[in-house]
């Protein structure tokens, strides 16, 4: 056991990531190695699966078990009431940390160390074998929310428990988008936002088939749908539902016998889909087109039947 109290406080939420958890730990114990005084808390968010059994067999890991799930942000909160050092990291259960993660961190440390108000940390890198679509799709928009980024990832966030305090940690009512508002009320708070790329991490959870990948946007659209206010904030979630409406408007049109309309209802939703390609992507080949064009039609229908699940 450590003489001294942790510097650096890991805080993992888990809930049914029996695939992950393991590589997680043991990366986090293979790169922070070295006299680095840190404890790990895992949240096991009432899993069903393996994932607190795979916990459990990690020395040195503190476990906090829930028995029902929750959100994540209220499951992130527990884990940093269960921690003790001045530093916390914010990761998810299938992200790996990588050398140069470690490398940066141990350059910040002392920094961090003394409580500014500062959050750090970086997006998401694709997984460390990445899937054609995660190539197609998630490489390019890695890529440039890289460059344009206003907020970090969840489960990539290395703050101070002096903005944690301040905030009041995230916001437990919010199914999805706690890190854009963590963020966001932290920078309102005095703090500085600071993307560093050094901060390197493997999303292992991103999707590899069309079917994840809805199911995925599914859940991920649902925040949008929580009120008409988070509704009417959302220009993603506007843009879904009018794509989806006017597909619904083709088919009915069809139905009904009137093709023209028909035509120009599916013409219009093929253009908007065109246009909000772009605007996410940039100007990219044909080549690069042509499949993010279909994956962006899923990625709407996907948002829009979030209504659903709010």
């Amino acid at each position: 056991m450590d003489q001294h109290p942790p510097s650096l406080s890991v805080i993992i939420p888990a809930y049914n990531e029996e695939a992950f958890i393991g590589a997680t730990l043991r990366r986090v114990s293979d790169v922070l190695e070295g006299g680095l005084l840190r404890e790990v808390v895992v949240v096991d968010n009432g899993s069903t699966d393996g994932t607190k059994a795979i916990v459990k067999g990690f020395d040195g890991v503190t476990l906090v078990t829930l028995d029902e799930r929750v959100t994540i942000s209220r499951a992130r909160n527990l884990g940093v009431l269960s921690s003790s050092a001045p530093v916390l990291v914010f990761l998810d259960a299938d992200v790996l940390i990588t050398g140069e993660w470690a490398k940066q961190l141990r350059q910040d440390l002392s920094l961090l160390e003394a409580g500014p108000l500062l959050v750090t940390g970086a997006r998401y890198d694709l997984s460390e074998e990445p899937s054609a679509l995660e190539e197609v799709w998630f490489d390019r928009l890695v890529r440039r929310t890289h460059r344009a980024a206003t907020y970090l990832n969840g489960g990539n966030i290395i703050t101070t428990r002096a903005v944690f305090d301040a905030v009041g940690g995230f916001r437990e009512d919010l199914i999805t988008g706690e890190d854009v508002d963590f963020c966001d009320r932290a920078r309102s708070g005095g703090a500085e936002l600071r993307i560093n790329p050094g901060y390197k991490t493997h999303h292992e959870g991103y999707p590899k088939t069309v079917k994840a990948f809805f199911l995925r946007e599914l859940w991920h659209g649902t925040g949008d749908m929580q009120t008409p206010a988070a509704f009417m904030k959302s220009k993603v979630a506007m843009a879904a539902v009018v794509h989806s409406a006017l597909w619904f408007l083709c088919l009915l049109f069809l139905a009904t016998g009137h093709l023209f309309a028909s035509m120009a209802a599916g013409g219009t939703a093929m253009a908007l889909n065109a246009v909000l390609t772009v605007n996410k992507f940039g100007l990219i080949s044909p080549k690069a087109l042509v499949p993010n064009f279909f994956y962006h039609s899923v990625y709407l229908v996907a948002r829009s039947f979030s209504f659903l699940k709010r």
